[in-house]
């Protein structure tokens, strides 16, 4: 009798193995579209719907790594919009891809596929999936960039087949959309699994995790190597030539005649002489003696206004002020990514911090202002808002009126 039940047992375990073996390839068709149905990722769905409005900006699209992105953080100075969903699928991502098009942005970060390992999805579906995925966006705008990136190393377990789809992937896009290869920077000494530092469970990132993503991407981000990004190719209010000065523009004008990194913005506020001549005194308080600012913090200030509000001309002569007040190329690279590049003192972290709460808020935060006033002067303090103040109303008037950038003088 024992012996018929264990029979029996045994039997019915090897019927299961067998019934979850053949039935496996349908396994993740049944998962995926379980979670797809579920309450979470309705709300998450009903949420795109509800923005779907065209907004531009750029998207970060993908799974639970990208949803756990703090994508507004990272990059301050972009629009970003996070359309991870935890647990996502390429079949997943695609069937949704309608929410992300309509907001018609300007670009797009694709990275989707380590739960299609989880569920043992093939090779061939996953790129499928991807490759419509980008054609569905390009499709419903020309305008929109596509970046797909690799899918970062797991637990060894799962080396050659990461290693593999990302070949692959890579093989498979079209010359239109851009590829970039994030595997090989997050593994770990022995080139097997995902180093420590940047994942505690082997999947999901940690913020160093996230800092070193934000490296890897940030010029694609940026538009960095560009040869211009200029808001106007020409200027609006063209600058007053030399034939037609009158004698107020030419008090106003002979000292520069010719000189960048500064005369084609004082040439075009010359139009306006009468207000030219007055905004120089302020600009003189805020750039000169009486500012009680230090030098190289002041232009740290002004720099990341002009990076802020993409005023190419502002960061291109501030650029050259920085130099001579000591900051070197590093340091204004590191401007760009703001108070979390590492490097900076604290007080020159807390600059940049004020720098992006008052272009965003119009107010420093107590915080900030308290990191600020252990080292600055209540003059001090005010020459900070002062100058970031004076700077968007600058990059406003660089921008809007299509200064060009003098010659001999590098934008961004």
């Amino acid at each position: 009798m024992r012996m018929t039940i264990l029979g029996s047992c045994i039997f019915c375990i090897v019927f299961v193995v067998l019934l979850i073996t053949h039935c496996a390839g349908g396994f993740n068709s049944f998962y995926s579209s379980y979670w797809r149905v579920s309450n979470e990722y309705d709300r998450r769905l009903t949420l795109f719907d509800a923005l779907s409005e065209q907004s531009r900006g750029i998207v970060f699209a993908g799974d639970s790594i990208t949803y756990a992105g703090p994508w507004s953080e990272l990059f301050p100075k972009s629009q970003t919009h996070n359309f991870g969903i935890d647990g996502d699928t390429t079949e997943g991502l695609l069937g949704r891809i309608d929410a992300i098009g309509l907001r018609q942005p300007s670009k797009v970060f694709l990275m989707i596929g380590t739960n299609d390992l989880s569920l043992e999805f093939s090779e061939d579906e996953s790129i499928k999936n991807i490759l419509e995925t980008s054609r569905q966006l390009a499709a419903v705008s020309s305008e929109t960039e596509v970046f797909i990136q690799s899918i970062l190393p797991r637990d060894i377990e799962y080396r050659e087949k990461i290693e593999s789809l990302n070949k692959k992937l890579q093989e498979s896009l079209p010359s239109e959309v851009t590829w970039i290869n994030l595997y090989p920077h997050f593994l770990d000494a022995e080139g097997e699994a995902i180093a420590p530092e940047f994942s505690n469970d082997e999947l999901h990132l940690t913020g160093k995790g996230y800092l070193l993503w934000r490296e890897l991407i940030t010029d694609h981000v940026n538009d960095k190597g560009r040869s211009s990004v200029m808001k106007l190719a020409r200027a609006r209010i063209n600058p007053v030539p030399e034939s037609e000065w009158t004698v107020a523009q030419r008090r106003y004008l002979e000292p520069i005649k010719g000189k960048a990194p500064f005369y084609n913005i004082s040439a075009t506020l010359a139009r306006h002489i009468e207000a030219a001549e007055k905004f120089n005194v302020w600009a003189y308080h805020v750039m000169g003696d009486s500012s009680k600012l230090d030098g190289r913090h002041r232009e740290i200030l002004i720099l990341r206004v002009g990076w802020l509000c993409d005023s190419e001309y502002e960061w291109g002569q501030h650029k050259i002020f920085a130099k001579n007040e000591g900051l070197s190329d590093e340091e204004i690279e590191w401007i760009k990514i703001g108070s979390q590049a590492e490097g900076w003192s604290d007080i020159e972290r807390a600059l940049l911090d004020a720098a992006d709460e008052l272009h965003e808020n119009s107010f420093v935060s107590d915080h900030t202002w308290e990191v600020l006033s252990k080292q600055y002067t209540e003059q001090q303090m005010m020459d900070l808002v002062f100058t970031v103040g004076q700077y968007h109303m600058v990059s406003m008037a660089l921008n809007s009126f299509g200064v060009q950038l003098d010659d001999g003088v590098e934008g961004f």
